[in-house]
């Protein structure tokens, strides 16, 4: 433990007693004590400054924070998102992940690697990393020999036995709010359309379950009628005629007329990107 409190007690107890008329210092002596108070502000100062520091550090959340160089992307499907800022790479597994993508990362020796070409060979700037996906981990960071940010156009995390777990492209810009949410919603409508249970990475299981009244393992729900075929079908030739954004909360109308809400992650799953999930449909007209 550090003696800079106590250490300060008595240089002020010293500048006391110096200003005492029974008391009188010599000007070489008060020429040394002020040098002594000098040092220890510094000393203070440089304590204080470092204390600082640490905490900091601590307090620092894991994985990119978005600055000018970062590079965002998610794959639903999976439940990975991806975040690549200088030579590190990290991975955060969301908390409504299959639990296919928890099995395949699990202990396991996970290979990450990020590229510019899709192709490969000579002159593809890739860059590869290994390491054991801890059991129970939602985020591990995979750092690279080289930083390959500024051309990296896609990564991918796969078990080099078991093989893939996920891939992402990188775009060029990071998307704005609303045009994030229209292109969630599209992707929800045409996998429900066309009959796809990946609709439910999209929507997350409360409303998947309601649409097909079923709970996890197929139990059949009571007093629930499943959304008809053709209420499905009709979201595959629908176009979205408006969204409305308020807070963690958005509508999204389609032309076939109906809505869905999406509500904003909140679970805590630290990402420099929000993630929306489409919570229900609503029918407007």
């Amino acid at each position: 433990m550090t003696r800079i409190p106590e250490l300060e007690q008595e240089l002020v107890a010293a500048a006391t007693r110096r200003q005492s008329p029974r008391r009188v210092l010599r000007p070489a002596a008060r020429v040394a004590l002020a040098v002594a108070a000098v040092g220890l502000v510094g000393a203070v100062a440089v304590l204080q400054a470092t204390e600082r520091n640490e905490t900091e550090r601590h307090r620092a959340p894991a994985g990119p924070q978005g600055g000018p160089s970062a590079k965002v992307a998610f794959d639903r499907e999976a439940g990975v998102g991806f975040g690549l800022e200088g030579p590190v790479l990290t991975v955060s597994v969301h908390p409504q992940a299959p639990r296919k993508t928890l099995n395949r990362l699990s202990g396991a020796r996970i290979r990450a690697t990020c590229g510019q070409g899709f192709t490969g060979g000579q002159g593809d700037p890739r860059q590869e990393s290994t390491r054991r996906w801890p059991a129970g981990a939602d985020r591990l960071r995979f750092r690279f020999p080289r930083d390959i940010s500024p051309v990296a156009r896609w990564c991918r995390l796969e078990d080099p036995v078991a093989g893939h777990v996920a891939f992402v492209r990188f775009r060029g810009d990071p998307l704005a709010r609303e045009v994030r949410i229209r292109r969630i919603a599209t992707r929800w409508a045409a996998l429900l359309a066309a009959g796809d249970a990946g609709y439910c990475t999209y929507s997350g299981q409360p409303l998947c379950e309601r649409i097909e009244c079923r709970r996890a393992g197929g139990v059949p729900m009571e007093n629930c009628t499943p959304m008809s075929a053709k209420s499905r079908r009709s979201f595959g030739d629908a176009t979205i005629e408006d969204v409305t954004i308020k807070g963690n909360k958005a509508m999204v109308k389609f032309s076939n007329g109906e809505a869905i809400e999406l509500g904003k992650d909140t679970t805590g799953f630290e990402h420099p990107v929000e993630w929306w999930w489409v919570t229900r449909v609503v029918r407007v007209r």
